[in-house]
């Protein structure tokens, strides 16, 4: 356990951590030993020490990157000779304790210099470099290298596309948070193809601006994934310093108005007793996002539109909804019992029916992404009264979670229903704790009494 926690990229070999990368065969006679024979590997031994091998291994492996960088470019470029590529000796700590080192050959009057001087002069873009840290950080989440993907164009759109990562100044990194803090949320999706500066012009130029995003979502996802990959970059002697280091807005000591806040009695009664609901025989998907959402506290679209109808099953006897498609991180994936209500609700007969019908999803119909948050908050909110805009679809999940609470379900339990806690393949559906942790998580969940079969009209759910 211990040594797969350095990182794929280092293993231990004869006693020693070792870094290890192995070359593409394309690029091999471009990378070559002493002796002129092709390298299959870049290897550099670690030491026994696991924290001072993971340490040492930061330069070493961008070192190594650096290397077959060079030699794709030289592949693409066209060059197949084998005899300009030789091995330089390493005369200096700052080439990242290198083993190899890959040049061209140069006319004698000109200086040999090191693939990570030559990157640096020519510039590492920030798109490059997001690569580079996916490279290493295999194991990120899809959703969470999604997030990435979308910081790094943010950013890149305003300083200037194509920009060296390591001409980006503290006082750019300023200038960014203030204009994220002009941004109009969503701006993705309500402004396509516009730069953050082109989109707060836009939006500050309707007759109704669209408000814009909270501090919160600034500082915990756009200036926190960017701060991420920079401070990897820092680390692996990529750029001299992080300019994005303690840049964040302030938001004060004072009490801060929490952005989404959890459903009142009151607003389930209203959605729940409204004619919508009236006949649970007649429910789809709209019906069933809704009641799955606030029986579940799963998270929306990331979770809710991917459950299969083979992700539905028998569990020690529990009937779960298996989410093995979510995305957000690796606890997000779990098993959550389903609550005896939509079994009488007959959500098992409703699953029963799709797969006669030759369904895979639950959700089949749940396009696109956003389909039923968009009907919930522009929509059905507003028909059932519903005005606080700190209430929205993620709502459900605060409702779950402060009923979980409220019913004094241990906070183990709830953390293993709402996916807060690590919920490994040997702890949950294999070890003699599964028995255990399902059974356990099922008496938790069916605690939970919402009162809806007060609010529906009962006598249509006589089953």
């Amino acid at each position: 356990m211990q040594m797969a926690k350095l990182g794929k990229n280092i293993d231990f070999h004869r006693g020693q951590y070792r870094a290890r990368v192995t070359v593409p065969e394309r690029l091999r006679p471009f990378i070559v030993k002493p002796d002129g024979t092709p390298r299959t590997s870049l290897e550099k031994r670690l030491g026994t020490d696991p924290r001072q091998a993971k340490k040492r291994s930061y330069a070493i492996l961008a070192s190594f990157y650096d290397i077959l960088d060079e030699a794709k470019s030289r592949h693409e470029q066209g060059d197949t000779a084998r005899g300009d590529a030789r091995p330089v000796a390493v005369d200096s700590p700052k080439q990242c304790l290198k083993a190899v080192q890959i040049v061209r050959e140069k006319p004698p009057e000109a200086p040999v210099r090191s693939v990570l001087e030559a990157k640096t002069k020519t510039g590492l873009s920030l798109e490059e470099l997001l690569e580079r840290f996916h490279q290493e950080r295999s194991n990120v989440a899809p959703g969470t290298k999604k997030e990435h993907v979308i910081a790094v164009r943010m950013l890149s759109g305003f300083i200037g596309e194509g920009r060296p990562v390591q001409s980006i100044s503290r006082q750019d990194m300023l200038d960014y948070k203030k204009a994220l803090i002009r941004t109009p949320a969503n701006c993705q999706q309500r402004f396509p193809g516009l730069t953050i500066p082109q989109a707060i012009k836009a939006n500050e130029e309707r007759d109704k601006p669209y408000p814009a995003l909270h501090p919160n979502t600034i500082n915990k996802k756009w200036l926190s994934h960017t701060n991420t990959i920079l401070s990897w970059a820092k680390k692996n002697l990529l750029i001299d310093d992080n300019p994005c280091d303690g840049v964040k807005v302030d938001t004060g000591n004072g009490f801060q108005e929490p952005s989404r806040v959890a459903f009142s009695p009151e607003d389930i009664r209203a959605m729940f007793s409204n004619s919508f609901f009236a006949d649970p025989s007649q429910y789809r998907s709209k019906h069933w996002a809704l009641l799955i959402a606030l029986y579940t506290g799963a998270r929306s679209s990331s979770e809710i539109r991917r459950i299969k109808l083979t992700d539905i099953y028998k569990e020690q006897g529990i009937y779960v909804f298996d989410l093995i498609e979510a995305t957000k991180n690796a606890h997000s994936k779990r098993l959550v019992p389903i609550h005896q209500d939509l079994i009488s609700f007959g959500l098992l007969d409703y699953v029963n029916q799709l797969k006669l019908q030759n369904k895979e999803r639950l959700f089949w119909d749940w396009e696109p992404e956003d389909k039923i948050n968009r009907w919930f908050l522009r929509s059905y909110k507003a028909k059932v009264g519903i005005s606080d805009k700190r209430k929205v679809f993620h709502s459900f999940r605060h409702s779950m979670k402060t009923e979980l609470a409220r019913c004094g379900v241990n906070r183990d339990v709830s953390d293993l229903i709402t996916g807060h806690k690590d919920q490994s393949v040997g702890g949950i559906y294999i070890s003699d704790q599964a028995t255990t942790m399902v059974e356990s998580m099922k008496e938790g969940i069916d605690r939970i009494n919402f009162g809806l079969f007060r609010i529906i009209n009962t006598n249509l759910l006589v089953r």
